[in-house]
């Protein structure tokens, strides 16, 4: 009976995790609609690619989506985090406009981005290369992101502080 209690709370903290990721990417889509911002875009198909490897990570994938062929579970959360990866690689870009602000920062976007790709092109093939190469595009993207939030504090740009507050609300 504890048990059960426990699962189904887990499972009702889950459905409303994934209640609020599907609202602010229906949110962001329209605001994409109406402004043609690519930020927007970006940030609704990285939430789309981290709620999708979420599922995969809890298990879900194996047990729901692909039950018949377990082979996937080595690459599925590799490539689902990878395009997260990607896809929050160029939300940050086109939010804080590092291409113009930051050159150089917006160099090494571009490529951890594009080592992302390779990661997820390589998964099916070497899981463990492409798991390291994951682990270590996403350290990379983390040290890249406080640089650029540290720079756009100083520089008052605004948005810094959700976008900060978002980014320690994932890393916890």
């Amino acid at each position: 009976p504890e048990l059960e209690r426990v699962i189904r709370m887990d499972m009702v903290i889950l459905a409303a995790y994934w209640g609020i990721l599907r609202a602010l990417g229906v949110y962001n889509l329209f605001l994409f609609f109406g402004s043609r911002a690519w930020s927007f875009l970006h940030y609704v198909l990285s939430t789309l690619a981290y709620g999708f490897g979420l599922i995969i990570v809890l298990g879900y994938g194996a047990s729901q989506l692909w039950p018949e062929t377990p082979q996937y579970n080595n690459a599925a959360p590799i490539i689902a985090m990878s395009l997260a990866g990607i896809f929050g690689t160029l939300f940050a870009g086109s939010f804080f406009s590092t291409k113009r602000r930051f050159p150089k920062l917006h160099r090494w976007l571009i490529g951890v981005a594009l080592v992302q790709t390779v990661s997820i092109c390589i998964s099916p093939f070497s899981p463990e290369t492409s798991g390291a190469l994951f682990t270590l595009m996403g350290n990379t993207l983390f040290v890249l992101l406080l640089i650029i939030l540290w720079r756009s504090v100083r520089d008052r740009w605004p948005g810094t502080l959700p976008y900060a507050v978002a980014l320690a609300l994932q890393v916890l």
